[in-house]
Parts: structure tokens; sequence; C-alpha cells
């Protein structure tokens, strides 16, 4: 049974992973663009309301960062085993 567990997660294993590098990556940007948003709109809105936007983005840029950030230690990983027969 270890065998084909192996078999699957070295297909499957890359796969996922760069699929999440990917998803994380666009959501990453997506933010980004939302903070440089908020920015230009920093005259419009009132301070208390352009912190409040601007801390929730902020976090959850960071949360996109951190998700990226294993998403590509996984993906190495999986690329750097060792193959024992």
């Amino acid at each position: 049974m270890g065998i084909y567990k192996w078999m699957m997660e070295s297909f499957l294993g890359p796969i996922a992973a760069t699929a999440d590098m990917q998803r994380f990556g666009k959501w990453k940007k997506e933010l980004e663009d939302a903070l440089e948003k908020l920015e230009k709109k920093k005259i419009r809105i009132s301070k208390k309301e352009y912190t409040k936007q601007k801390n929730i983005l902020q976090k959850k840029l960071k949360k996109a960062g951190e998700l990226l950030k294993k998403s590509q230690e996984r993906m190495k990983n999986f690329t750097h085993k060792e193959v024992r027969l």
C-alpha cells in the first residue's frame, strides 16, 4: 500500500503545489492592486475608514505571502525527493 501512496504523492504533489502557487500568487497580486486603489481613494474617504480597510488588506496580504511561501516550499520538497528502490 505504501508504494501506491508514494506514487500518487509523487505524481499529484507537484501539480497541487503548482496550482496553489498560481492561486496564491494571483490572490496576492489582487490584494496589492487593491492597496494601490485604496491609496488613490485616500483623499475621498475618511481616515478611520481608510485605516480600517488598509489594515484588513495588509493582514490578507501577509496571509497570502505566507501561503505562497508554504506552497513554494512544498514544491521544493516534491522536486528534490530521492528515489530509492
